[in-house]
């Protein structure tokens, strides 16, 4: 679970780097404001400042009062720890409640942001096909079929497995803009062609990590800025691979951060381990 959430946190981090056709002086003086929250986790938020691309001073704040609240009350402030990371241990989100993030800094409009924690959604069993395909070029491809049972009502998704790069030709996943045989680190998808529904969403990996006995499954329902955030997050980084000959059409991050840019959302998560030295066992 950690890898993955690493990667986001990363990708969160350097969110502000993003190159803009821009002159310097057309920048606007925003606030960029991330983090992502589950439940039994307190609430750490990074703070800095939008800057251009040719700017290498540091952008992170560490002058901001953020505050949480939860349905209109407020739950108090967080501390600064470094690196543009305030965190408050005494603050944990908790379900059915709806969180609101601000954060003033001196000389920046006011950012907020709010979203709650979704409900769970828990893996039911993992089959794992090893040779389960081939490639166009004739190599071999192995399959995980993740199933899982989803929840009445709108709910959004996405999906990891550690510690392979992942590629997939179920009808989910191409539902989303993502096909052929691309490699990415995450699928995020909603439930749109399986509401309510028991369902085995099939995730492909090369044949070529014959090292690896065990793995770790991470399937996550998240609420819809989670969803666009990461959904965005990987046609903007997909552009990294294309032809350098192609023309660049840029996809601008996705931001639910009023006057100021970011994202703030929640997620839930159990781990599922899975042995594939034994493709019968599973847990």
């Amino acid at each position: 679970m950690n890898r993955f959430f690493l990667l986001l946190g990363l990708a969160l981090l350097t969110s502000c780097l993003q190159k803009v056709d821009l002159e310097v002086e057309q920048i606007p003086h925003q606030l960029v404001v991330n983090c992502f929250f589950t439940e039994g986790e307190a609430f750490r938020v990074h703070v800095s400042r939008l800057a251009a691309y040719t700017d290498l001073s540091d952008r992170n704040i560490p002058n901001a009062r953020v505050t949480i609240s939860a349905n209109g009350k407020s739950l108090g402030t967080l501390t600064y720890l470094e690196k543009g990371v305030y965190r408050n241990p005494a603050i944990l989100p908790q379900p059915g409640k709806l969180y609101q993030l601000t954060v003033e800094v001196e000389g920046y409009p006011k950012a907020t942001a709010q979203d709650s924690l979704p409900h769970p959604v828990f893996i039911d069993s993992v089959t794992y096909t090893p040779k389960a395909g081939k490639y166009d070029d004739g190599l071999d491809y192995n399959q995980f079929s993740v199933w899982f049972r989803d929840i009445p009502g709108k709910t959004w998704y996405s999906i990891v497995i550690i510690p392979y790069d992942i590629f997939s030709s179920d009808p989910v996943i191409a539902a989303e803009g993502m096909t052929g045989e691309d490699f990415v680190s995450w699928f995020a998808f909603s439930d749109t062609l399986f509401s309510n529904q028991f369902y085995g969403l099939k995730i492909n990996v090369g044949d070529y990590y014959r090292d690896v006995d065990n793995c770790k499954i991470l399937l996550t329902s998240g609420t819809y800025h989670y969803y666009q955030y990461l959904k965005r997050l990987l046609k903007h980084d997909s552009y990294s691979w294309e032809d350098p000959f192609k023309p660049y059409y840029p996809v601008p991050l996705y931001s639910n951060v009023k006057d100021g840019l970011g994202v703030f959302a929640g997620f839930r998560c159990r781990p599922y381990n899975l042995d594939i030295s034994n493709p019968d066992s599973d847990e």
